[in-house]
């Protein structure tokens, strides 16, 4: 190990050769730990600067607000008749920003958990919400941790998705829910991962019925879900179906690395066509942790089932897969 030794006269050139390429591999390992020391630091800085940049953003809206009341003016309902929209929109446009304010009277008193965000019908994004929006959003941020984010049925426009995901950067969300927003292009997506990088706790994960607007940003998120290294549970129910090359972002999803943490995966409705590729067969036959995979209301051959099913013999982990 000393690199002043002197080597015996009697070295062998094979011996020689062998002492050089053990001393390249500890070399190469010592090199491997500080690389991986290096990243460990690099994202201990990342957080922290998050961190920091979110204790600024608090500190900010504290000197602006004083003596904090819910100052959002109030929407008549005649705003959105005139919008076209009939009374049961508008009933429920009332219901969503109740919401909201539930929500940020809940974080403000330290009595929320969460924000839960959920509409029984659709209520497409309106610049008139906006203030209630930055409500729930300077609630957010002054809250130290909280468990769920969930939006259900409610589409938020780019620069709200912006200003909650600034809010909610290491707040130790461990459920995250985008369901039903009917995003208008890549700003929900963008939201996800974004959301993702800054809460590393995350367990369960979903974007459901929120169709991708091209593959790139399909398999970007299935990226960002494989490299997170929390995540549990994932869903992508009815989302991989119009404008994209479905089968990419699944045999990303499949072939990528990461998949350790998964353990639950939910792909239904997807219209997935394997035109007889074996990844999820493969996947499987390397008995992976996963314990549920539920892949029902797509286009799977009676090949696919049989590969599937000879994969099965080799995986100890799999107890429920839906196939129908």
């Amino acid at each position: 190990d000393d690199p002043d030794a002197v080597v015996p006269a009697n070295f062998s050139l094979a011996d020689l050769n062998r002492l050089i390429d053990q001393r390249t591999e500890d070399l190469k390992a010592e090199t491997l730990a500080l690389t991986s020391r290096v990243d460990g630091l690099q994202r201990e800085n990342e957080g922290l600067i998050l961190r920091c940049e979110s204790l600024e953003r608090s500190v900010q809206v504290l000197k602006r607000e004083g003596n904090w009341d819910y100052l959002a003016p109030y929407i008549p309902r005649s705003h959105w008749i005139e919008q076209g929209r009939d009374e049961e929109d508008a009933e429920e446009a009332k219901n969503l920003i109740q919401s909201i304010k539930d929500n940020t009277y809940g974080l403000r008193s330290d009595d929320g958990d969460g924000v839960e965000i959920s509409c029984e019908t659709f209520v497409p994004s309106d610049r008139v919400l906006t203030p209630h929006w930055k409500q729930l959003a300077n609630a957010i941020q002054l809250s130290e941790r909280f468990r769920t984010l969930n939006f259900y049925n409610v589409q938020l426009d780019e620069h709200t998705l912006q200003r909650i995901e600034r809010s909610v950067r290491q707040k130790g969300i461990v459920e995250f829910y985008l369901d039903s927003n009917q995003f208008r292009g890549g700003e929900g997506v963008r939201f996800a991962i974004d959301v993702l990088k800054s809460n590393r706790t995350v367990d369960r994960f979903s974007l459901s019925e929120n169709s991708f607007h091209t593959t790139e940003d399909a398999c970007n998120l299935v990226d960002a879900v494989l490299e997170h290294p929390s995540i549990s549970e994932v869903s992508f129910k009815s989302s991989f179906r119009e404008g994209i090359t479905t089968y990419s972002p699944v045999k990303r999803l499949f072939c990528g690395f990461g998949t350790d943490t998964l353990l639950d995966i939910y792909l239904s409705f997807n219209g997935i066509k394997t035109n007889g590729d074996r990844c999820i067969p493969d996947f499987l036959s390397a008995n992976p942790p996963l314990e549920r995979l539920i892949l029902w209301g797509n286009q799977l051959t009676d090949d696919d089932a049989l590969n599937i099913a000879v994969a099965l013999q080799s995986n100890t982990y799999l107890g429920y897969l839906d196939l129908e």
